[in-house]
């Protein structure tokens, strides 16, 4: 009677909660401070987020800030294993601006990472996170989580899974993160086609004032009568005087 009970509890409780498959929303939003947290390395350090995105732990601590990439995978999973060897190829390509990059395993003892880290060749940073405190804050449902943190402590970017091709988003990305605007090259300037347009152009401007200026007399139009020429004027005939006149 109570294992009847109980299973109707979860039956209703589900109903009411939803499905508890993680989904598109379940991440962290972009844009938003990235949660901190302490975990030990595989090396057995201490590592804080502080010390390398958002504000330091203090002045005796590291000041140098980094865009960090996150990576949380587990020995088993698939897609993490084709998508570490590429997170080793960004990682020495972002080297000299200072990208951080860290796998975070999810939920297993060491000597299970120290198997993985052996058989899948890893030689990124290792965090170690066996009851999931960090996985929890970071709302990981699914392998491989990537999310990338820029310098100021914000998410920037929060994916799931990985397919072949991941790496040139993630490139963009990271530059923009990083502040690295491609420009594109400017258009190559034809002088000589330059030149000839100019020309050609002031040849033009020539023309059109030249024949601005010139004055040309309307013809006649049919029907009207054309205007006589001037006559010259008769000469005078001397006048004679009568017979018997002195």
């Amino acid at each position: 009677m109570r294992t009847r009970m109980w299973l109707l509890a979860v039956i209703v409780a589900a109903a009411i909660c939803g499905p508890l498959v993680a989904g598109p929303a379940d991440g962290l939003p972009v844009g938003q401070p990235a949660p901190q947290f302490m975990l030990k390395t595989h090396a057995g350090d201490d590592f804080y987020l502080r010390d390398f995105a958002g504000e330091a732990r203090g002045k005796r601590f590291r000041q140098e800030r980094n865009v960090v990439v996150l990576s949380f995978f587990a020995s088993w999973c698939k897609p993490c294993k084709q998508e570490i060897p590429v997170l080793h190829e960004l990682a020495a390509d972002y080297a000299a601006d200072g990208v951080k990059f860290f796998l975070v395993n999810k939920g297993e003892e060491k000597g299970v990472v120290d198997n993985a880290i052996f058989e899948d060749k890893i030689t990124l940073p290792v965090l170690l996170d066996p009851y999931e405190v960090a996985c929890k804050k970071f709302k990981i449902k699914e392998l491989p989580t990537l999310v990338v943190i820029d310098k100021t402590g914000n998410v920037t970017e929060y994916r799931t899974g990985y397919k072949t091709g991941d790496d040139k988003s993630l490139k963009e990305v990271l530059n923009k993160a990083l502040g690295k605007v491609k420009t594109p090259p400017p258009p190559k300037v034809d002088s000589a086609a330059i030149k000839a347009k100019a020309k050609a152009d002031s040849i033009e401007a020539a023309k059109a004032k030249k024949k601005k200026g010139a004055v040309k007399k309307p013809a006649a139009k049919a029907g009207e009568a054309k205007t006589p020429a001037a006559q010259p004027a008769p000469a005078k005939t001397p006048a004679t005087k009568p017979a018997g006149s002195k």
